[in-house]
């Protein structure tokens, strides 16, 4: 096989404006993720509008401090893609609302200029999202009754105001214009935000060496709930049922309709965690229950509607509680098979350049951020001035690994996918590097003897290239280890040896160092990111770090690592790249 040349790290770095919108997207999603949580804890009855507010203030405040264009959007997919850490049972809703929400303040710009008139109409746009979102999801839920039922709640109120002029269309333009002036608000505190935080940059002393302090692992985005399972057929399944269901539920006989919902509702709610958590809060049946009741009434006979009859409103109240039911379920049901990693993986290597490298970049910093907003009382007495700080810190974090001085020692990077033989070039490297004489040490993490055969593999274990040492390194599903990732679980022994093993090369300052391999519980911290980090502080002659293809970005941006060659593990040639190691070495082959 001829080998492959390699691919240098400098011909495909992560675009600047990616890696400014993973400092900007990780500052929101830490801002929705602690201050949402806070204020749905305490039952604050305008949550949406204020997160929303939150949001479009860091945006623009982002957009004056750095004038990458289409950094507003970009900002937003990262920050729907960490809102999935949330605390919240259901995050699908607010993740939609918040791409949506960049996507029109980047509209705004696109149409009028990065200037105050652009950001104005974007900011204003975007405050129209919590509005528009109410109110799709209302007639998603609950179907075009939900309508019916809006303007006779109107008509009542008037009545009983005696306000005529309190109509359903008065009040559907008063809450309008209260989310422009919401709006126009938010972009005057976010232009005053991003002059602070350019001024607390300029003068704030320097980040100290090695970076910013990342805290503790952040849980993994894409893991599933312990025990779960996913099933692209299934999430196929649940779009259909959805879809037939709102286009049936209307129509078929009432007792028809019931026994359907209810047999699709028991066969997910014995599937899934998830929806088992929201269909068992007392919340969602009370509301259900008053919107039944409202409906009985006002569609019943309470309003201009009186020939409707009471039984019939009643039926109406039921349906439309029905329809909720099966939209809540189903939509429960498709967020956690959306969560499956295979799924997210293969979303994320299409189309959108280095999206999942600057959510890597972004969790790395999410712990630190969100220390700084663990005093709430600060950010309300002086918003200016807290956020300013806050988004401060992240342009210093990134102007630190942007500038600052790469890791010394020749890197080189074995990627590829599953089952396309990284350890197994890992191995062949070094073995030929000893028989030319080289010292090398470290791990590699083949795969368990007893699951050898499956690609890719369920277990695997971790070998000390050094003394010889394995031990079970991580197996699917649950077990008694502490740290997991995706579907895996990690053990406490396993990890002890690689660690112990890294520390040993270190120390004895091996030539040549082996880590197999770097992935997401690196990425947080966890898993050998202490060893691999203090192993950096005086860095061998030779590093080959296995990272799976879709991480390169994530871990070489972590590490401030400079790469001199990256090898595709299913295309290269051992000899060759062995060669190339030595030379570096001042080695003959």
């Amino acid at each position: 096989m001829p080998p492959q040349a390699p691919v240098s790290i400098d011909q495909r770095p992560l675009p600047r404006v990616w890696r400014r919108a993973a400092a900007l997207g990780g500052v929101w999603a830490a801002v929705e993720i602690v201050v949402g949580s806070f204020l749905h804890n305490v039952r604050f009855p305008l949550t949406g509008t204020l997160l929303a507010c939150l949001g479009i203030c860091l945006l623009v405040a982002g957009c004056r401090v750095w004038p990458d264009r289409g950094l507003a959007w970009r900002a937003g997919l990262v920050c729907a893609l960490m809102k999935s850490v949330s605390p919240s049972a259901v995050v699908l809703g607010p993740m939609i609302g918040i791409v949506v929400e960049a996507l029109l303040l980047e509209a705004g710009v696109r149409l009028f200029g990065r200037n105050a008139a652009g950001l104005a109409v974007g900011g204003a746009l975007a405050a129209l999202e919590p509005l528009g979102h109410k109110a799709a999801s209302l007639v998603l839920t609950f179907g075009a009754d939900a309508a019916r039922l809006y303007a006779a709640l109107c008509e009542l109120a008037a009545g009983a105001l005696r306000t005529p002029a309190l109509g359903p269309g008065a009040v559907l333009l008063a809450f309008t214009g209260l989310s422009l002036v919401s709006g126009l608000a938010a972009v005057a505190l976010g232009m005053a935000v991003g002059r602070q935080a350019r001024s607390a940059a300029a003068v704030s002393p320097a980040v100290e060496p090695g970076g910013i302090a990342y805290g503790e692992p952040v849980a993994d985005p894409w893991a599933a709930p312990d025990g779960q399972r996913f099933a692209p057929i299934l999430l196929a399944a649940h779009l259909a049922a959805l879809a037939a269901g709102l286009a049936l539920l209307g129509r078929l006989p009432w007792p028809v309709s019931l026994g359907a919902v209810l047999a699709y509702g028991a066969a997910t709610f014995a599937r899934y965690e998830r929806v088992r958590r929201r269909l068992a809060r007392p919340r969602l049946w009370i509301e259900l229950a008053i919107v039944s009741l409202l409906a009985g009434l006002l569609l019943g006979g309470l309003t201009a509607d009186a020939g409707v009859g009471r039984s019939a409103g009643l039926a109406t109240g039921g349906r439309m509680a029905l329809r909720a039911v099966l939209v809540i379920t189903a939509f429960a049901a498709i967020g956690v098979e959306l969560r499956n990693p295979v799924l997210m993986g293969w979303l994320l290597r299409r189309g959108l350049g280095g999206l999942s490298a600057a959510v890597g970049i972004a969790f790395a910093a999410l712990p630190h951020v969100a220390s700084r907003l663990g005093d709430q009382r600060r950010l309300w007495r002086a918003p200016v001035r807290a956020l300013g700080e806050l988004l401060a810190d992240a342009v210093r974090w990134l102007d630190e690994r942007e500038t600052g001085a790469p890791r010394a020692g020749a890197i080189w990077v074995l990627t590829g996918g599953p089952g396309d033989g990284k350890t197994a070039l890992a191995l062949q490297l070094a073995s030929r590097l000893r028989q030319a004489g080289a010292g090398v040490a470290g791990i590699v993490a083949p795969a368990s003897a007893s699951t050898r055969r499956a690609v890719p593999a369920d277990a695997y274990d971790i070998l000390d290239l050094d003394s010889g040492r394995r031990a079970p390194l991580c197996r699917l599903g649950g077990g008694s280890g502490r740290e997991r990732t995706g579907r895996f679980t990690f053990t406490a022994e396993g990890l002890a040896l690689g660690r112990a093993a890294l520390a040993r090369a270190a120390a004895r300052r091996c030539e040549v160092v082996v880590v197999d391999e770097l992935g997401p519980l690196e990425l947080r911290g966890g898993g050998l990111a202490p060893a691999f980090t203090a192993l950096l502080d005086d860095p061998p002659a030779a590093l080959l770090l296995v990272v799976r293809r879709t991480l390169v970005d994530a871990v070489v941006a972590r590490w401030n690592l400079r790469v001199v060659s990256i090898w595709d593990a299913g295309a290269t040639d051992a000899g060759q790249a062995a060669a190339d190691v030595l030379a570096a070495l001042g080695k003959r082959p």
